[in-house]
């Protein structure tokens, strides 16, 4: 509710994602002043200017899908638990605010990873702030195929893999010991999950890199991970992996750059001794 209130005093026009909305009103009876509401990207009013994420890293890989398309920038407020994608917090919203107000911000502009495929006969193309996985959904292994450019490179067996844009690589990539890959990098990273074969490292390539990809199993079903978004698929799967038609326009507040986030919610260089 606070929020709504210093939105207000700087005189912004407020467009409010309908659950959102609902769910203030049937848990605090609260209906704050607003412009108008959307629930899809295309009821978003012409001139947008600023997406606010209100939540953690998840909620603000699900608002980057409402204006990749245009470009809008997307300002984090973490209400959530790591928050690593935002700006702000509960604890500094008046700060934070007062300071995009100002103009007193950056603006990161974040690669993205798309990929295509055909599901129930139709083609699909999906777009990934973070990172595109494919998991198993069954006792067995995949065997991925995997050429670059076309050219082979080789046969994971693993229970999935994950191929991360530089923003991420802090995210699922980080937990099966990918690297940190700063986010103005023009890479991509292919890292494996179990891989049975001790020789199946983690692999950095060029952003402009295509990466296709086989996946067969002995189980049928495997499942494609879009960023928070999950798809089940069935029998053998081809994947087209390139470089994201559009980038993600992430505000940042100056002095809050990547290295502090690394410090302060990574506990990067955390060390008694310091």
């Amino acid at each position: 509710m606070s929020f709504f209130h210093s939105v207000r005093t700087h005189g912004w026009r407020v467009v409010v994602y309908r659950p959102m909305l609902d769910w203030l009103y049937a848990h605090f009876g609260y209906r704050p002043e607003i412009h108008s509401v959307f629930s899809e990207a295309e009821e978003l009013p012409q001139g947008l200017d600023l997406m606010i994420s209100l939540g953690g890293d998840g909620t603000f890989l699900d608002s980057a899908q409402y204006v990749l398309a245009r470009q809008v920038p997307i300002l984090g407020i973490n209400f959530g638990h790591l928050g690593f994608l935002a700006s702000g917090s509960t604890d500094n919203l008046g700060e934070v605010l007062g300071g995009v107000a100002r103009g007193d911000f950056d603006v990161e502009r974040r690669v993205t990873a798309g990929v295509r495929l055909m599901r129930d006969g139709e083609p699909l193309s999906l777009c990934a702030l973070n990172d595109i996985t494919l998991q198993k959904n069954g006792k067995s292994m995949l065997i991925i195929n995997v050429h670059i450019d076309g050219t082979f490179l080789c046969t994971y067996w693993c229970d999935g893999l994950i191929v991360s844009t530089p923003t991420g690589s802090t995210a699922y990539s980080l937990s099966v010991g990918g690297p940190i890959i700063l986010p103005a990098a023009a890479t991509v990273l292919m890292s494996p999950i179990a891989p049975h074969n001790l020789g199946m490292r983690p692999l950095v390539l060029p952003d402009s890199a295509e990466i296709h990809l086989r996946a067969t199993s002995r189980d049928p079903h495997m499942v494609l991970g879009v960023d928070a978004q999950r798809y089940a698929l069935s029998g053998a799967q081809d994947f087209t992996i390139a470089r994201g038609a559009h980038a993600v326009h992430v505000v940042r507040l100056r002095g809050d750059s990547f290295y502090t986030a690394l410090r302060e919610k990574l506990n990067w260089g955390m060390d008694a001794r310091n």
